[in-house]
């Protein structure tokens, strides 16, 4: 009788022992998951808070890539102005004022004033030609002037040669939309600012022409 009220005691401690085993193990699995879930709820409200910043800061980049930087506008009013007076020279060239003289009679506009104050409003066809004529001489390479895959004009200041594409030309592509918007690739990558021809050549020379603003930059003085 004793043997087997022991054998019930020792059946129950294991039993006993078992049960306090799985509570622990239950325990402790309920703790890991639930921390879990607050790690994890944590954590996607961290993502969710870094996804928004960064969202923001995209945005601030994008606005700011559309306002021109001080230096890049500079760059551009200085292009204009430069191209003005390469347009003037080649007025005074006999070799080349016939072809200067049939761009004023179609410009009915004139844009000098506005060019010399900074304040131009668009591009004239007698500034667009000035400015590929002009890069033209200080590249000593001739220029293409590609506006919606169509050719437009090459300069006319060295030997021209082929407009198809060869290592001494350079096709410089540009977009325009409603003929006074001019950019690169979409209508908001250059500001409308009055000088968005400008801008779209510098960044096609950018992307074309290794090294040329350190070319211009001793006629930007």
């Amino acid at each position: 009788m004793n043997k087997k009220i022991k054998i019930n005691k020792i059946f129950l401690f294991f039993l006993i022992l078992i049960f306090f085993i799985f509570f622990i193990i239950f325990c402790i699995l309920y703790i890991k998951r639930n921390r879990s879930f607050y790690i994890n709820k944590k954590d996607k409200r961290q993502i969710d808070f870094l996804n928004k910043n960064q969202l923001n800061v995209e945005k601030d980049i994008e606005i700011q890539e559309l306002k021109p930087k001080k230096s890049e506008l500079e760059l551009a009013k200085k292009l204009a102005y430069l191209s003005l007076k390469q347009f003037e020279e080649g007025l005074s060239n006999s070799r080349y004022q016939e072809d200067y003289k049939n761009i004023i009679i179609g410009d009915p506009e004139k844009f000098k004033e506005n060019v010399l104050n900074g304040t131009l409003s668009t591009v004239s066809t007698s500034l667009i030609k000035g400015s590929i004529d002009f890069l033209s001489k200080i590249l000593n390479r001739e220029i293409n002037l590609i506006i919606n895959d169509n050719f437009v004009l090459s300069s006319c200041l060295i030997n021209p040669l082929d407009h198809k594409q060869s290592k001494n030309t350079i096709n410089l592509k540009l977009r325009n939309k409603n003929d006074s918007h001019f950019f690169i690739e979409e209508p908001n990558d250059t500001p409308g600012d009055g000088y968005c021809f400008f801008h779209a050549l510098i960044f096609s020379l950018d992307k074309t022409v290794m090294n040329w603003r350190n070319i211009i930059d001793k006629y930007l003085n």
